[in-house]
């Protein structure tokens, strides 16, 4: 991956997942929750209906008074009834819906209700429905549980990401000689497996003040599966300024294997009214500086990359100074 990857672009969109990925399947988390300790409540509440049920003890309750039904938009009443017994336990519950101008005529009416001696009651002639409650809370349940497993497995997944972004970080910025010498280890292997192009890559050359080198670049765009071009043409130049600009939250950087001038690379992202964010890192020393600028056009953009695939730093007289490693 490209340096931009490993340095503040890749953490930045770690985090972001992060959160992205916390309100989402909290919000799911919560939702699916509630259902399930809304099932779980019922189930709780059926087995005491049962007991009363099976207890076989018979009082007369009292209607006191109604609330609405969950119906949306009906007139409907649910009537509340309630009863305390010798020992002072208090048993409420529901019975029979009725029009909301039908409710006055009920209140004060007698009903049978089944009692347990311990607060569960219910009407007798109505049954518990256990079953459909027992089926409910399992099923929210296990998708509850599945749901936390897989987010935790994702959390630890963008924590270990972001945590191995940091450490390559900080090895690049106490020895940044050492993390050029593997990156083209590294490039090097990989071409020996890569196939060979029928059109061989033209490759620039330009001079420093260790002589003449030549220098070999990789072009990177796209977002967290980001495409990967070594030696890149000035059409790939080109195609990723348009992907830049026609997709949101994707970002370019164009490198070159060995500094051209102590700059290490340049890159692009978030293209907003025709104009993006771009940045250039440049070695002073052991220190990395970057700075960006906020105002860049297409056209601009296109500028620089090209110049710096030729051998030519950018100007960044006017840029800010963003941050050093």
């Amino acid at each position: 991956m490209s340096k931009v990857k490993s340095k503040s672009y890749r953490i930045f969109e770690l985090i972001r997942l992060f959160g992205l990925l916390t309100l989402v399947c909290g919000g799911l988390l919560c939702f699916v929750g509630f259902f399930a300790a809304r099932n779980i409540i019922s189930y709780i509440d059926g087995l005491g209906q049962q007991a009363a049920i099976d207890s076989g003890v018979i009082v007369e309750a009292e209607i006191v008074g109604d609330i609405p039904t969950s119906s949306k938009g009906s007139s409907k009443r649910l009537l509340k009834y309630e009863y305390t017994d010798e020992n002072g336990v208090r048993y409420t519950g529901y019975w029979n819906r009725v029009d909301s101008d039908e409710v006055s005529a009920y209140i004060g009416h007698k009903i049978e209700i089944y009692i347990d001696g311990e607060g569960s009651s219910i009407p007798v002639g109505d049954d518990p429905d256990l079953s459909t409650s027992l089926a409910w809370s399992i099923v929210f349940s296990v998708v509850v549980g599945v749901g936390f497993i897989v987010t935790v497995v994702v959390y630890c997944k963008i924590f270990g990401g972001i945590a191995k972004a940091w450490k390559k970080q900080r090895l690049e910025a106490e020895n940044p000689s050492n993390t050029d010498n593997n990156e083209k280890i590294e490039d090097e292997q990989h071409e020996k497996t890569d196939q060979p192009e029928k059109t061989e890559q033209p490759r620039q050359t330009v001079s420093d003040n260790k002589g003449d080198i030549t220098v070999k670049f990789t072009l990177t765009f796209g977002s967290l599966d980001a495409t990967k071009i070594k030696n890149p043409r000035i059409r790939d130049i080109e195609k990723a300024v348009l992907f830049l600009k026609e997709t949101p939250e994707t970002f370019m950087v164009l490198e070159p294997r060995v500094p051209i001038d102590e700059f290490t690379f340049i890159q692009a992202m978030g293209f907003e009214d025709g104009k993006c964010h771009a940045e250039a890192q440049r070695r002073d020393g052991k220190v990395l500086r970057i700075f960006g600028t906020d105002d860049m056009t297409e056209q601009e953009l296109l500028t620089i990359l090209k110049d710096f695939l030729g051998g030519k730093v950018p100007d960044i007289s006017g840029w800010k100074h963003i941050d050093d490693f």
